[in-house]
């Protein structure tokens, strides 16, 4: 900074955990990224539990505010007070929230410890929100400088709930974009490992198996598929459900619909990107999504996508472009654009060619890096501005 302000913007990011999840992977691509030349960044959370906490920078000091059960809990209000104290001993210039709990326990506190720069996020396009989380949210975006959507639905929701247009920033995610790897489209490791026969297609959904995601649809759209008389393989790959009894609830529904030995329930895999080399088609089926990492990756990888039209998915996946977009709890439409992709090899090389192309252009890590570091600048400038402007009249 210049003009007799600091020389380094002391950032403080808050997040609920490091388990692995959209919101989480890119919170460690931007603390991680941050010019250390202009920005000294600290980590805080809730709990330090999941792998991706061990991908943070080791430069950066990591906080950790204990909460249990209500947010109004004795143990909860005196972590906020820690934090209030922390914010304001250390001078952080900046504190920025993900998600909505980070959202409600810091942003009251930062306030009170009168931190000049407070931010919130909107990592979906708010189809979680209870009524009562929508009020106690739109109170937490009057308390804060700036929101970021991570999509234009989300921006969209936000002014639909009356939050000020002038508030809200949109800064889509973006991600490491691998070197471009030829696919695999004979004997893979995939194959082996999984003894699938060469030459039978292959399509995948990738995600937390959570009843937001869609799996339900997916596996219906793969019992449509088998009556067709197609031999195709199915992987679900992610981490284990959390919701209690809703992993073995899709198990026992692809057993119902006669496909379990088609579908394959990979759990949590770290060679995503190996994977994405060898499916023919990647269906992300969600039922709500704010800008879906999974589909960025996948186009990286130049692997078509079937995509629900929900959320920020249409800014993504451009129908007839670089992948198919269907209704939203729809298998029927499902299962006719994966036959559609399967059917046309050529349109689907077509679709994942042009879909890397977009995420290079669009959705870089250092675009998104570079417009938070902007975000962040103009941010301070302004309130270094409203203070110069405050001194200069009591001074006249």
């Amino acid at each position: 900074m210049t003009d007799g302000r600091p020389g380094r913007v002391r950032v403080l990011k808050f997040l609920n955990h490091f388990f692995i999840g959209g919101t989480e992977r890119q919170f460690v691509y931007v603390a991680n990224g941050l010019d250390r030349s202009h920005f000294s960044v600290d980590v805080a959370c809730f709990r330090r539990d999941g792998p991706l906490v061990n991908r943070l920078n080791p430069d950066m000091a990591l906080h950790t505010y204990r909460v249990r059960g209500s947010g109004y809990s004795a143990r909860s209000i005196l972590s906020q007070l820690r934090l209030m104290k922390d914010v304001r001993r250390q001078q952080f210039d900046i504190v920025h929230t993900y998600g909505w709990y980070p959202n409600v326990f810091a942003i009251p506190a930062s306030r009170l410890a009168l931190c000049p720069v407070i931010i919130a996020s909107l990592r979906d396009a708010g189809a979680y929100m209870t009524p009562t989380k929508t009020r106690v949210s739109k109170l937490m975006y009057w308390l804060s400088d700036c929101i970021i959507a991570n999509s234009y639905a989300g921006r969209a929701w936000l002014l639909a709930q009356g939050v000020a247009e002038k508030k809200i920033e949109v800064i889509r995610n973006g991600i490491a974009i691998p070197s471009r790897a030829e696919r695999i489209t004979h004997s893979g490791p995939v194959r082996k490992e999984y003894g699938i026969p060469a030459g039978v297609p292959i399509c995948a959904c990738i995600g937390r198996v959570v009843s937001g995601k869609g799996i339900d649809v997916y596996l219906k759209a793969a019992r449509i598929i088998q009556d067709r008389g197609r031999d195709v393989r199915f992987l679900m790959v992610g981490v284990r459900s959390t919701e209690r009894g809703y992993q073995s609830e899709v198990e026992t529904l692809a057993r119902e619909l006669g496909i379990a030995h088609r579908v394959i329930f990979t759990g949590q895999r770290e060679d995503v990107s190996m994977i994405l080399r060898e499916v023919e088609v990647v269906v992300h089926p969600s039922l709500t999504e704010g800008l879906s990492n999974v589909i960025l990756e996948a186009m990286a990888a130049e692997a078509p996508v079937v995509a629900t039209r929900v959320g920020g998915n249409p800014e993504l996946v451009e129908d007839g472009g670089t992948g198919l977009l269907v209704p939203v709890q729809d298998p029927e439409e499902t299962a006719n654009a994966i036959c559609r992709l399967l059917d046309n090899p050529e349109m689907a090389r077509a679709f994942g060619e042009r879909g890397r192309e977009r995420v290079i252009k669009e959705f870089s890590v250092n675009r998104m890096l570079s417009e938070t570091e902007t975000l962040y600048f103009r941010l301070m400038d302004g309130r270094f501005a409203e203070r110069s402007k405050a001194y200069t009249l009591r001074e006249s």
